[in-house]
Formats: C-alpha cells, sequence, structure tokens
C-alpha cells in the first residue's frame, strides 16, 4: 500500500504513518495502529489448522519407512 512504501522510505513505524493519514484521523489512534500490527496478537487461523490436524486420519502413528 501508499502508506507502507511511505514508512519504508521515510524509515517510519507503518503505525506512525498510518495514524498520521487523513483518511484515518479520529479513527485510528498510533497505540491502536501499533496493536493491531503486533504479530504476537494475530493467531490467524491456527486454531481451525490445529483442529484439522488433530483429527486427522492416522495421527499419532510412526510415519511409513
Amino acid at each position: 500500500t501508499q502508506a507502507s512504501l511511505l514508512a519504508s522510505r521515510a524509515g517510519l513505524p507503518l503505525a506512525e504513518v498510518l495514524a498520521g493519514l487523513p483518511q484515518l484521523a479520529g479513527v485510528l489512534s498510533r497505540e491502536e495502529a501499533t496493536a493491531l500490527l503486533d504479530p504476537a496478537g494475530y493467531t490467524g487461523v491456527a486454531g481451525p489448522l490445529v483442529d484439522r490436524a488433530l483429527t486427522a486420519p492416522g495421527l499419532g502413528r510412526a510415519p511409513a519407512p
């Protein structure tokens, strides 16, 4: 996105650039942007992937030689 490019070129954190965009004024603070961009808070589809793996046929068997 344009914000990512600007952050990269200017050497600024993406959260700072996003918080400074007029389109996001009053909608997203820098702190909120930082929290949303923190990969530690994003699990995505990990839950369904783990559930699928745990119920997969052959779970717990030794791999074939």
